[in-house]
């Protein structure tokens, strides 16, 4: 896995955007720590006094905490894709950018969604992209923060 930041970043951008579209949110990156109120990084089994460990591989593909924890935490673990050829190329791979913006979801105080299609439906099959917000995922944002 590791990737290099530079390909992360468009990736990761895009899947606030998708937020920042339906919400009231300006999202904006910063590498000034103390300024920061989200979070993200890949990481393995027990890590930075996280409450939750990922159990390798065969763990959960990523968690986040609502601010003021405002943490994004990917399982270093897993196969992560950033292009869809890949995706589909790469058996057990995970789209990372669908998991970003679900996570991203969890960032902004979203729960899960029973709607299969919806971006805050609990899970993700391998070799699935799943980056646009369904009307559940709008509704509920849109319940959350009103314009």
């Amino acid at each position: 896995m590791p990737f290099r930041i530079a390909n992360l970043r468009p990736v990761i951008h895009e899947a606030f955007e998708t937020w920042a579209l339906f919400s009231p949110f300006d999202f904006t990156e910063t590498s000034i720590e103390r300024i920061a109120q989200l979070r993200i990084g890949f990481y393995r089994w027990q890590h930075l006094n996280c409450p939750i460990s990922f159990d390798g591989p065969d763990g959960v593909l990523a968690h986040a905490f609502y601010p003021p924890s405002g943490k994004l935490h990917f399982n270093a673990d897993r196969i992560w894709a950033m292009d869809p050829e890949r995706l589909m190329n790469t058996r057990e791979s995970y789209d990372l950018q669908s998991v970003a913006v679900h996570e991203i979801g969890h960032l902004l105080g979203m729960g899960h969604s029973t709607v299969p299609e919806a971006i805050m439906y609990p899970s993700l099959d391998p070799q699935t992209r799943k980056v646009e917000l369904h009307g559940d995922d709008i509704a509920g944002i849109n319940a959350m923060y009103p314009s």
